[in-house]
Formats: structure tokens, C-alpha cells, sequence
């Protein structure tokens, strides 16, 4: 709880500066990587003070930790800019070195000023692009 906080605050002070251009926005980009790590469930142990009736005591106490599964792809815009983006349906439809069309909206400050971007998708060339 105490993290959950100060991340809401965060998330709502970003989406309160920014908002997201009108204009769907498309750049070139080729897959230069692709990164799977599965499912990982871990414990750790420690001692903890515990309050028994008569007194303190020290006693183990199991923590388990679940990391859910990531499936990264990895992508080059056309402007060498290096990002990438961790979902399960890139990843089955795109092999590292394809040349894809990434679509993504701007997130504009309120001078209109560039500050970010929202990715939307990314799709395969049907043939060999160069930029």
C-alpha cells in the first residue's frame, strides 16, 4: 500500500500533463531483438518479531514472489531510436530483422511540444523495405 500511493500519484500527474495527438502517426522500423523470460514464481525467508501471548519471539516468515511472464520485442525506428515493448502478440508475429510499420500516437505537453510516445502497433512489410 504504501507503494501503490505514490505510483497513482506519479501515473495521474504524467496523464494530467500529457495527452495524445489526434493523428495516428506511422515510422519504419526493423526488429532487432526478441527476449522471453517465463512465468517465475520464488520465496524468500526471514525472521520477523512476532507476538506470541507471552512475549516476543522470532519466528521464519515465507514471502512468495510471482514475476509474470515478459515477451519483449525489441525495435529500431527509422531515427535510430532504440525501444522496446513487452506484449504477447508482437512477439508470436514478428521475427528478429523483419522491417515492420510502427504505428503510435504522439503525447503532446501543453505547449504542443513532443514529450513521448504511445505505441499502438507494429506490422510486417510484405516486402523488403529501405530507408
Amino acid at each position: 500500500m504504501k507503494l501503490l500511493l505514490p505510483i497513482i500519484f506519479i501515473f495521474l500527474f504524467i496523464t494530467a500533463c500529457l495527452h495524445r495527438a489526434d493523428k495516428l502517426s506511422h515510422e519504419p522500423g526493423v526488429v532487432i531483438g526478441k527476449s522471453y523470460r517465463p512465468d517465475n514464481y520464488y520465496s524468500t525467508y526471514e525472521m520477523q518479531q512476532v507476538w506470541t501471548g507471552n512475549g516476543y519471539t522470532w519466528m521464519p516468515v515465507m514471502h512468495t514472489h510471482y514475476d509474470p511472464a515478459v515477451f519483449d520485442v525489441i525495435f529500431r525506428c527509422q531515427h535510430g531510436v532504440i525501444f522496446t515493448i513487452d506484449r504477447p502478440e508482437l512477439f508470436a508475429k514478428l521475427r528478429e530483422g523483419d522491417t515492420v510499420q510502427i504505428d503510435y500516437y504522439e503525447l503532446l505537453n501543453k505547449k504542443g511540444e513532443v514529450k513521448d510516445y504511445d505505441f499502438v502497433d507494429a506490422n510486417k512489410f510484405s516486402k523488403k523495405q529501405t530507408w
